[in-house]
């Protein structure tokens, strides 16, 4: 697979988690909003359980973790973990533009710090690329 063709992958990938992850999360959020203030109470439970967003938030769940799979056979967990915070900047987003939800000037700021922080990654990890030990594993088997 050419270099090209590798990073367009990664990037799928990246994408991929960051869609899912938010999505799974929105999900989550409706589904609060309609099944109404835990009880524990058997009812409850039943409506929580069949809920369309709460079965979609938990598919979301179950698809997100086989994307994380994916990303930390090629990622160090160090690299992995900070750039995944891009899926608080989408929560966030999606939850103005979803949800119809208020953002304050210092939630702004926080987003812009994490955008600086996962750019900062970025650069030092595009300078000495690492891949994880089972990804150099496979690499070095072909």
């Amino acid at each position: 697979m050419t270099r090209f063709h590798d990073r367009v992958q990664q990037l799928a990938i990246w994408a991929a988690l960051i869609a899912i992850e938010s999505a799974a999360q929105i999900s989550l959020k409706l589904a609060a909003n309609q099944i109404g203030e835990m009880t524990w109470e058997w009812s409850w439970i039943v409506r929580a359980v069949s809920d369309k967003w709460f079965i979609a938030s938990l598919v979301c769940d179950v698809a997100s973790f086989l994307v994380w799979i994916a990303l930390l056979r090629r990622h160090d967990l160090s690299f992995a973990v900070p750039v995944s915070s891009l899926c608080f900047v989408s929560v966030l987003a999606l939850s103005v533009v979803v949800l119809k939800e208020p953002v304050t000037a210092l939630q702004i700021v926080g987003m812009a710090t994490i955008g600086v922080g996962i750019y900062l990654i970025a650069q030092d990890h595009q300078r000495s690329p690492r891949l994880s030990p089972a990804a150099a594993s496979s690499e070095h088997r072909r």
